[in-house]
């Protein structure tokens, strides 16, 4: 690290959130890297064996409170196995500063695996990550051709309440950008997708349309909240090239590299998802559900009704191999 200064408010030490009124850092370098064995050079400290969970309601304020962050020349490199090259982003300048309305407004110029990469927006009362209640926000990010926006507010963000959300994210190659974030080649060619969160006589409408490259990706409907709905409805769709890639994408390994088709029609009923219908289709196979799911812990007092039609079976054996929970 090149340089950094620090300016402490000392009498907020006593306090329960020390001040700090500006931080800057010039000409840093962080390499992060993982081997074929798992092992990454940010382990160093003893792993826990059994790590206690955190109780999200019971989580204290955030640790300092920080008035000002300037950042130049500051670079971050990310390699693993998994990355066919490393995540490279170079900060040329920025700047985080809370201002006189209580909002974190950002400036950030730099490189993103070698493309132009801006940010500029606002994010705000800064209070509400502390006490609950309205958030808003505008931001602007252009990486490259790729861009994204998005501004709104939700009415409490500690429990996702009253969004009004609207977002636009496109670019000419969704496969280039996954490849540059180390993801799944779930899908390629140019992209559109927008996605909007009202909040209307105490429904939430959710509609999410558009498409990354070839893969078409649909969902709207209506619930009472986004935190474990308890009444409403869902509907949604997913057209692509990869299964496999689409799945990894979302956390799971070891389904078929074929076309995908799936769709889902869900109810939501105090404490129950009603599976309407759900049907997930490839070029040799047809899986269908329905029944309803609980949402507590263990899946009690839950029904599935299951029907899978294959060529090969054993290409689905290891989605019922497993602990559900």
């Amino acid at each position: 690290m090149g340089h950094l200064r620090v300016t402490i408010d000392i009498p907020s030490l006593v306090d329960d959130l020390p001040y700090l009124p500006f931080l800057q850092l010039e000409d840093c370098s962080i390499n992060l890297q993982e081997n074929e064995a798992g092992e990454a050079n940010w382990d160093v400290l003893p792993e826990q064996e059994s790590p206690q969970p955190v109780d999200v309601d019971e989580a204290g304020p955030l640790p300092v409170i920080l008035h000002e962050l300037q950042i130049a020349r500051c670079r971050l490199t990310v390699d693993s196995p998994d990355r066919e090259k490393p995540l490279d982003v170079l900060v040329h300048k920025a700047r985080l500063e809370r201002n006189l309305q209580d909002r974190t407004v950002a400036n950030v110029s730099g490189s993103f695996n070698g493309e132009k990469l801006d940010i500029d927006g606002w994010l705000g009362p800064n209070r509400a990550f502390n006490e609950g209640g309205e958030l808003s926000h505008e931001l602007q990010i252009q990486a490259g051709a790729v861009t994204l926006e998005s501004s709104g507010s939700f009415a409490d963000i500690n429990t996702l309440a009253g969004p009004d959300i609207n977002a636009h994210f496109s670019g000419p190659d969704i496969g280039r950008l996954l490849d540059a974030l180390g993801m799944p080649p779930a899908a390629e060619g140019a992209f559109d997708f927008k996605a909007g969160l009202n909040t209307k006589g105490g429904m939430v409408n959710m509609d999410i349309d558009g498409n990354f490259g070839n893969l078409d990706l649909v969902a709207n409907g209506q619930l009472d909240r986004l935190q474990k709905p308890s009444a409403g409805n869902l509907q949604a769709s997913a057209v692509g090239p990869d299964l496999k890639a689409f799945a990894e994408a979302l956390g799971d390994k070891g389904l078929v590299a074929e076309a995908l088709d799936l769709s889902a029609d869900l109810a939501f009923d105090a404490g129950l998802v009603r599976i309407k219908r759900a049907r997930l289709a490839t070029e040799q196979d047809e899986l269908r559900l329905g029944g309803s799911l609980t949402t507590e812990n263990g899946l009690p007092n839950s029904g599935l009704s299951i029907r899978l039609e294959s060529k090969d079976i054993s290409r689905w054996a290891h989605l019922f191999d497993r602990t559900w929970e």
